[in-house]
């Protein structure tokens, strides 16, 4: 019988959140003294069963940034993070429809405004969970989910998808989704070089023609924070 791609995530009843629960956590600082409002998602914690925003704060300098954001999106924009997630760069009316932390450590954010669908997911220990959803954008993804998990199902790619790999680890991407594009970045890690734990990260972001500026910046600042 195959397994579901849900229980390898690890996202149980115990691990849903509070939609559009976020707490604020300071000021970020970016390039040009540009400053932006953060703030933690709230979720619920798979282990202890209670809902945390886990250990997130910008004291100290923690959330300062050597990253440029184009002057005219900076007063509309707020930081938001999940967990051990990297900080998400939103809109500022962005709301959280979805916040979840696994059993394992995998997660799952998505904001939605008017103007963008943001999602971020990481696949934290979930092995078999990295080679399946990372196989259409990375051939040795692909040919690893057959080798180790040939009962599951392997995640498809999605129609009209364009995908340029920027090295053996990242791949940007592009479809297009009910007239508009999802924007796309995918990290993943095969533990070849013996040092570095089977992983697989991804941000997409959906938005009309006229945001495109917008989804770049964002998606732009989600590879500045993982590049390695």
């Amino acid at each position: 019988m195959k397994k579901t791609l849900a229980l390898l995530l690890g996202l149980t009843a115990f691990s849903y959140a509070m939609a559009d629960a976020v707490k604020p956590v300071g000021t970020a600082m970016f390039k040009n003294s540009v400053r932006i409002p953060a703030y933690a998602a709230v979720y619920q914690d798979p282990m202890e069963g209670k809902t945390t925003t886990g250990d997130v704060s910008c004291n100290d300098h923690t959330c300062d940034f050597a990253f440029s954001i184009p002057a005219e999106q900076a007063a509309s924009l707020k930081l938001v993070k999940l967990g051990h997630l990297s900080w998400i760069l939103a809109p500022k009316d962005a709301t959280v429809s979805r916040a979840e932390v696994g059993a394992n450590g995998s997660a799952v954010l998505t904001l939605k405004s008017p103007k963008a669908v943001i999602s971020v997911y990481d696949s934290a220990a979930c092995v078999g969970c990295a080679y399946l959803q990372a196989s259409p954008y990375f051939d040795n993804a692909k040919r690893l989910a057959t080798e180790n998990f040939p009962d599951l199902d392997q995640t498809p790619p999605k129609k009209g998808l364009q995908s340029v790999r920027k090295d053996h680890t990242t791949a940007f991407y592009s479809y297009p989704t009910n007239g508009k594009t999802t924007h796309g970045l995918a990290k993943f890690f095969d533990g070849s070089t013996g040092n570095e734990d089977v992983t697989f990260n991804q941000m997409e972001i959906t938005v009309d023609a006229k945001h495109k500026k917008l989804a770049t910046t964002i998606l732009n600042f989600y590879y500045y924070q993982n590049k390695q």
